[in-house]
């Protein structure tokens, strides 16, 4: 047990933000979006926006290393990220600020587990995102909240293995868009849920961000 007194509480300084009103150090934040909206290429912007220190949409950032979990999309990540340098010629992206895992990754294996958290820990890693939830669960019922809260009690040791991580789990929504799809463990284990709605039809529009509950969203 860790037993506080009040006093220690009211004087613990308050959370740093990776992300400023976005992402706070040593959360587990949650992006909610249709397939195909773009959430793959939104986080890999995040990350190097991270790498560089440069804002995110206007918004502050940390400049620390990611470890992207890629499960989906890997082949394609080559040509998102040339676009990406295209788009910001004058950020310049340090080679071991972001490193991919590209198969391997099972988060109802322990040793798996185990084995991200030795890179995060070893690698000074400040974020990591798992992408995607459906893709690395390996659960065999995504409306099972049992299910579904034994893979965020091993996103949660992921997270400790170092002070001040925070991990990034991509999932999906509905075709429309609306509440994260699946169990409602999601909700509850997510310090933040960030939900991408589409604008226009199908989002040919792009989409916005939220984490108001109001949008089906969260921050603590």
């Amino acid at each position: 047990f860790v037993v506080s007194s009040e006093e220690d509480i009211l004087n613990r300084p308050s959370p740093k933000w990776l992300v400023e009103d976005l992402i706070q150090e040593s959360t587990i934040c949650v992006l909610a979006a249709p397939g195909g909206l773009g959430k793959t290429f939104l986080s890999l912007g995040l990350a190097r926006s991270l790498a560089t220190g440069a804002p995110f949409f206007g918004k502050q950032t940390q400049k620390v290393k990611t470890l992207y979990v890629a499960a989906e999309g890997a082949a394609a990540f080559g040509n998102r990220v040339r676009a990406w340098n295209h788009a910001h010629p004058s950020l310049n992206v340090p080679k071991d600020a972001i490193t991919y895992v590209e198969q391997g990754v099972n988060l109802k294996d322990p040793q798996s587990v185990d084995t991200l958290r030795e890179m995060v820990k070893t690698g000074d890693y400040g974020l990591v995102v798992l992408d995607t939830f459906s893709q690395l669960s390996y659960i065999e019922n995504e409306n099972s909240n049992s299910e579904t809260a034994e893979i965020y009690r091993a996103i949660k040791r992921i997270r400790d293995a170092r002070e001040g991580t925070s991990v990034l789990v991509l999932h999906h929504t509905p075709a429309g868009g609306g509440k994260a799809r699946g169990a409602t463990a999601h909700r509850d284990n997510a310090d933040t849920m960030i939900m991408a709605i589409p604008v226009g039809e199908n989002g040919q529009d792009g989409f916005s961000l939220s984490t108001l509950n109001s949008d089906n969203g969260k921050q603590k």
